[in-house]
């Protein structure tokens, strides 16, 4: 095969999750090793904050890291405590703007910012613990808000959502 899909062939990540040693770090570093792979004709662009970027360790032709700088890394941001910067955010905004793409793929909804509007856009949602338990997870009323509104935007953003198992997708 050509390694085309319905015209794409060139696609951004999000890869400042690539940080967070477990879980959705771990999704973003093995799925995109098998990306790189299994479709050599693409392209992909990697969109990294420092601290992402300096633990990429996947080298292939048809990637490259754009290093965005971030007042806070996003995978510290992620934790209950933490905060992103709405700047930060604009600032992947940016640069996914400034990059020409033809799809952005999004490993998981917690380092998500918001896209240009109009790039088709893949999501990925690995768990509901934030919904369910939001007193657990989230600190404040003031950091529920902003959670629940981030997430709203990814999926109103994503033309296709991904689970990572059917309990995830039930959820």
């Amino acid at each position: 095969s050509s390694g085309r899909c319905r015209g794409v062939t060139t696609v951004g990540v999000d890869v400042t999750c690539w940080a967070n040693g477990r879980g959705y770090g771990r999704f973003t570093r093995e799925l995109l090793g098998a990306m790189v792979v299994a479709a050599p004709d693409w392209s992909f662009v990697c969109f990294a904050d420092p601290l992402s970027a300096s633990r990429v360790q996947l080298t292939a032709p048809n990637l490259r890291v754009v290093v965005v700088d971030q007042s806070v890394a996003p995978t510290q941001a992620a934790a209950a405590d933490g905060s992103r910067s709405p700047i930060d955010m604009l600032r992947l905004t940016r640069a996914v703007a400034r990059t020409s793409l033809d799809a952005f793929f999004s490993p998981t909804v917690y380092s998500y910012f918001p896209l240009p509007p109009g790039l088709p856009a893949v999501v990925t949602v690995h768990d509901a613990i934030a919904e369910r338990f939001p007193e657990l997870t989230l600190p404040n009323a003031r950091a529920r808000f902003f959670w629940n509104a981030k997430v709203k935007l990814a999926l109103w953003q994503a033309r296709l959502v991904l689970t990572v198992s059917d309990y995830a997708a039930s959820e």
